[in-house]
């Protein structure tokens, strides 16, 4: 729908050709592109629609990098040296096994898609994957956080690095391991590096059985509204979803404060979705809850003596607590069991 509005000289695009190497190259086969009907074109709708964000809010033209391979798990992306001096990291990479037309290796796309660009100077980099690391997920805070620090090491920079959370799919795991919550609570562990931020995509699903979920502009302007603020300094109230925070147990309830919320908290329906409270049994239940304007106060009338409580904490979960900017809140558990 948008190909045919989408000719703008304020937008310029460059698509990197999808190619590994065995070691780190120097140059690309590609070259930048007036943005039109014809150059968009199976350009990243994501990253169009945060240029055209950007331009427009901005007022000036914009340049915005295509790197991207669909289907890899972020070992291909990640600098050599920080997989090779990390026994479990490596031992991850060594599981993908040579595919037709497929890149294998790890490091070899960061050695000839991005490595090439080093030190060309840039404003940050939005960053969406995790589905192909949801089998090796214990370990994928640990990978991000290397690949984000050997991308600024390489540029001698320490730009945003901004990223998107899985979206719900039904991954298949099992009751008691579910991979893709687990994948999305390392990611959150991730925004402990400076100068990253997560943009939450759990309302954004028309379809759990589909890996790619069509809503690519809602995505977009989430990842823009947070370069906006954070970036070029305009007043957004709310523009990125809260995180879970820390809790305090007080008599039969547990009170859940949240990072990165400005306003008060609001439920869109009746009840708050997948909100589970348990005691030391381990046995979550559907629990009860009270907003008080930034803070959620959750309970179960048989729980007397609660310890945890866990949010949309499923493969599939698309809860339906938001803040005042309608962001939704990040899944999270407070338990590690």
């Amino acid at each position: 729908d948008e190909i045919p509005y989408s000719p703008n000289p304020k937008i310029r695009l460059l698509q990197v050709s999808n190619i590994g190497a065995s070691l780190p190259q120097e140059n690309i086969y590609d070259n930048w592109k007036e943005c039109n009907p014809q150059s968009v074109d199976g350009f990243s709708a994501i990253g169009y629609f945060i240029a055209k964000q950007l331009s427009s809010k901005l007022n000036v033209p914009v340049g915005i990098i295509n790197s991207s391979w669909s289907g890899t798990p972020a070992e291909f992306w990640t600098p050599a040296k920080y997989i090779e001096n990390d026994k479990e990291l490596l031992n991850n990479a060594k599981l993908f096994k040579p595919a037709p037309a497929r890149p294998y290796e790890y490091a070899s796309l960061w050695n000839a898609m991005i490595h090439p660009l080093a030190g060309y100077t840039i404003a940050g980099t939005f960053w969406y994957q995790g589905e192909g690391n949801v089998g090796t997920y214990k370990s994928y805070d640990k990978l991000f956080s290397g690949l984000i620090k050997g991308w600024r090491e390489a540029w001698k920079s320490e730009f945003p690095f901004y990223y998107v959370q899985i979206a719900p799919y039904d991954y298949k795991s099992p009751a008691n391991e579910q991979k893709g919550a687990l994948l999305r609570e390392q990611q959150t562990r991730t925004l402990a590096l400076p100068k990253t931020s997560m943009a939450v995509v759990t309302d954004l699903v028309p379809d759990v059985n589909n890996v790619h979920p069509t809503r690519k502009k809602e995505v977009a302007e989430r990842l823009a509204n947070i370069a906006l603020a954070e970036v070029y300094g305009k007043e957004i109230i709310d523009y990125k979803s809260p995180v879970y925070k820390s809790h305090k147990v007080e008599g039969d309830k547990i009170v859940i404060d949240f990072d990165y919320l400005q306003g008060n908290l609001k439920v869109k329906g009746k009840d708050i979705i997948d909100l589970l409270i348990a005691d030391e049994s381990k046995n979550f239940v559907p629990a009860s809850y009270r907003i008080e304007k930034n803070k959620l106060i959750v309970f179960n009338k048989d729980i007397k003596n609660p310890i945890a409580v866990r949010f949309g904490f499923t493969d599939t979960s698309m809860p339906n607590l938001f803040n005042s900017a309608d962001l939704p809140v990040s899944p999270f558990r407070t338990d590690n069991w």
